[in-house]
């Protein structure tokens, strides 16, 4: 199948140049990236972060931001003496 695609200068070089190295045609390497990258497993998603078990000496925080504030704060005293 004929397709045209706009790719970015520098990614068609790459291409060009990974064809042109292994001797073999564009559309092949086209073609060859494409099937590599769709069968890459999708990356697991992290699950939500709970909070409590962060926060559970600290439940004052309203969230995890504040906690790196405060620790932000404490490096940042002992820096300074």
């Amino acid at each position: 199948m004929k397709t045209t695609l706009e790719l970015p200068d520098p990614l068609m070089r790459e291409v060009k140049i990974l064809a042109a190295q292994s001797n073999r045609k564009l559309k092949d390497v086209v073609a060859e990236l494409i099937t590599r990258g769709l069968q890459k497993a999708p990356p697991a998603a992290e699950p939500p972060l709970d909070l409590t078990q962060c926060l559970g000496k600290w439940p004052h925080y309203q969230s995890l931001d504040d906690v790196v504030a405060y620790v932000r704060e404490l490096r940042k005293d002992r820096d300074e003496d």
